[in-house]
């Protein structure tokens, strides 16, 4: 049997941000690819040619990812501070 994961981020490929996220991105593709997991990706994504909420189905690596339309410009200084 197929193990499984979903994972629930904030950031994911293409747009990545900070070091978390990359080490994230790297342990879902790690059980993809060297333990055969089948891993599903939630995240946000910023795409201003889509509507708010839209959401985009889109493949990284031979994860699936779905990720929820949100075009806000991010504040990292007041969200971090």
């Amino acid at each position: 049997m197929t193990k499984r994961l979903l994972v629930v981020y904030l950031h994911f490929a293409p747009q990545r941000f900070g070091g978390c996220t990359v080490v994230s991105e790297a342990f879902a593709k790690a059980l993809h690819r060297n333990h055969g997991w089948k891993v599903l990706v939630f995240s946000v994504v910023r795409d201003f040619n889509l509507h708010y909420y839209y959401l985009r189905g889109y493949s990284v690596d031979g994860l699936d990812v779905f990720a929820v339309v949100v075009n806000t410009e991010p504040d990292y200084l007041k969200d971090y501070s």
